[in-house]
């Protein structure tokens, strides 16, 4: 898709689109060239699928169906929305059957962090929606921080998975599925900064409601009645506490943790906060570095023609109406097939790059020298419009690379003239469904006669194990060429021999 038209290309079957100027259907076959379309005419375009960004998928789904099918006890433990991400937690750690509140469960114990390590610690906060968000630096954190509670047990951490309903047998914590920010409580002391990981029914404060039972919106209203005892949080000693200075300027709190610190300090000398405001962290409303999710340097940045197109399609898809796919697809049906114009001139898609420096992302378009460039311009079998090789086996098994024969170059012998002694050239489907032509080797190449292969014109040579084990590859002989003997047991003349004889073709 492009900034002035749009190139249509059927992988699998049928598409089939409706041109809004036409009001008319036009369909895209597997197999066959692509169509151009502009907004006042439709055409034939020359774009083939791309067999190197065919493969380069194939590869990547493949990849991930593999660790998508991750068959460890993660699998089983994870409710079914978050079992994709079984292969992380497999990778990344193991289960372990721990007593807790009374009961044994299976928990989940990271074992590729460092000694000492806490949860949201190694990451960063952002602002999302006026809650603090948690961006974890390391594989498991975004499934282990934003569902399910760390518990903490015999001076270890675990992660207790969210369940959807209740399972008989399988004994887990009971925490219900739900996304959050990130479940912690927020405490500060001057110049400090600090989060408490909240235990499974501690109340979570935030200013949108996230789900569960233990959450609580903080309004203007309520938040100068919310009060909150630091000594009642199972995990107050846990407490990870950095200056404000690097709250929002650092990718990795690990390096920038206050130290020394215990839990009667925490109590004693630290105020509890519901959520991270003004009284938690200067300047907090001004810092615009609550946003990062980074601290990359950017140099470039999207032109805001950019987000005022996202804008503008935000307000259509919100604006829309939900499509039923039966009914849309019968509507298609019943629209009258347009013709499509050969004759056409629809220029093949190009795409603008509206990345910009980022001093100039509110200059006018029009004073900048925006670069285009076609969407598809490079790649084997792409816009050039030639076939990619195609493997095909050969009689003795094995994979040959057969190159379809140029246009030019399939024409020239028609099917009715061979050329003596030649062998006949075969039909083999192309990707694009048309039927191209595979030439044989050349006549001096197959004419050896050896014990085993016979000259052309006799009867069509089957495969006969040689005495060393091996199968021989037999040539079958033209169709012409395969008339039966006649009764005196003598091969018919090759066509030149009649035509001197004045005999006429057979």
């Amino acid at each position: 898709m492009g900034e002035n038209s749009v190139e249509v290309l059927a992988l699998i079957g049928k598409v089939s689109f409706i041109h809004s100027a036409t009001n008319a259907r036009y369909d895209a076959l597997a197999g066959s060239p692509s169509i151009l379309v502009d907004q006042q005419q439709v055409t034939s375009g020359n774009g083939m699928p791309d067999p190197d960004w065919d493969r380069w998928n194939v590869r990547r789904e493949g990849f991930w169906a593999m660790k998508t099918r991750e068959t460890g006890r993660s699998a089983e433990y994870l409710p079914p929305n978050l079992r994709n991400d079984a292969y992380i937690l497999e990778e990344n750690g193991r289960w372990e059957n721990v007593y807790y509140e009374g009961e044994s469960r299976w928990l989940w114990q990271p074992t590729t962090v460092a000694v000492g390590w806490r949860p949201f610690s190694v990451g960063r906060w952002t602002d999302y929606y006026g809650d603090q968000c948690w961006v974890p630096a390391e594989p498991f954190g975004y499934t282990t921080h934003h569902y399910g509670n760390w518990v903490h047990v015999s001076n270890s951490w675990y992660w207790a998975p969210p369940v959807v309903g209740v399972r008989v047998g399988l004994p887990l914590l009971d925490v219900g599925f739900y996304w959050y920010p990130g479940r912690v409580s927020w405490i500060h002391r001057g110049a400090y900064v600090g989060w408490v990981p909240l235990a499974p029914r501690e109340m979570y404060y935030s200013h949108r409601y996230w789900g569960g039972p233990y959450a609580g919106v903080v309004t203007n209203a309520n938040i100068a009645q919310i009060n909150i005892n630091i000594g009642n949080y199972a995990y107050a000693n846990q407490a990870v506490v950095v200056n404000q200075d690097s709250f929002y300027s650092v990718n990795n709190y690990s390096n920038v943790q206050v130290t020394n610190i215990n839990n009667t300090t925490i109590v004693n000398d630290y105020s509890a906060a519901p959520v991270v405001n003004e009284t938690v962290v200067n300047n907090y409303t001004t810092n615009t570095q609550r946003y990062n999710y980074t601290n990359a340097t950017v140099a470039e940045k999207p032109h805001n023609a950019v987000v005022d197109r996202i804008q503008y399609n935000k307000t259509i898809i919100q604006e829309g109406r939900v499509e039923n796919a039966v009914v849309a697809q019968e509507r298609v049906k019943r629209t009258e097939a347009g013709r499509i114009n050969q004759g056409a001139r629809v220029e093949p898609p190009k795409s603008t790059n509206y990345i910009v420096p980022a001093s100039k992302v509110n200059q006018p378009k029009s004073e900048l020298k925006l670069q285009q460039r076609a969407i598809k311009s490079s790649g084997n079998g792409a816009r050039q419009g030639r076939q990619p090789q195609q493997q095909m086996p050969d009689q003795t098994g094995r994979t040959e690379r057969v190159s379809p024969a140029r246009p030019d170059q399939t024409e020239k012998t028609s099917p009715e003239r061979k050329q003596p002694g030649s062998q006949p050239q075969q039909q083999m489907p192309a990707q694009t469904g048309r039927t191209e032509r595979v030439s044989p080797p050349k006549p001096d190449q197959t004419q050896k006669a050896s014990p085993e292969r016979k000259q052309p014109g006799s009867q069509p040579q089957q495969q006969m194990p040689a005495q060393t084990g091996r199968t021989e590859r037999v040539s079958p002989a033209k169709p012409a060429q395969t008339e039966k003997a006649s009764p005196d047991g003598t091969v018919p003349e090759k066509p030149d021999a009649r035509k001197k004889n004045n005999q006429p073709e057979k």
